[in-house]
């Protein structure tokens, strides 16, 4: 049971930070990659954070993810906006080494969580 819990939330959390990035990335239009927004105050730890409540939430509705207004006031409680985290997670992108760091975290997390017993919440 664990291990099916587990292997869910490492899915769950590698499909939402995909859909996050594709989701986001593709509704900022064209000039990506030439003007950079400011990344403000996006850290890798907030990052991380911010993925892990995604995963939290579309847990609890699976269908929370394709509302973007889920996301905007996801971000809002984070102190984020759409272009800082889009800002952020190219430049996650243009790093594999670090987006692999970052990613492996992300799954770790949720493995603990999932290990524990814990339920996102």
């Amino acid at each position: 049971m664990k291990k099916n819990l587990l292997v869910i939330g490492i899915v769950v959390a590698v499909i939402i930070v995909g859909f996050l990035v594709w989701y986001f990335g593709f509704k900022s239009g064209p000039g990506i990659g030439l003007q950079r927004p400011a990344i403000g105050p996006m850290t890798d730890e907030l990052y991380i954070e911010i993925a892990l409540e995604a995963a939290s939430q579309a847990e609890k509705d699976p269908t929370w993810i394709a509302t973007p207004e889920n996301m905007a006031d996801l971000l809002k409680k984070f102190g984020i906006t759409f272009e800082q985290y889009n800002a952020f997670a190219e430049q996650l992108l243009a790093d594999p080494e670090r987006n692999s760091r970052v990613t492996q975290e992300i799954t770790n997390r949720v493995m603990e969580r999932a290990l524990k017993g814990i339920k996102f919440e």
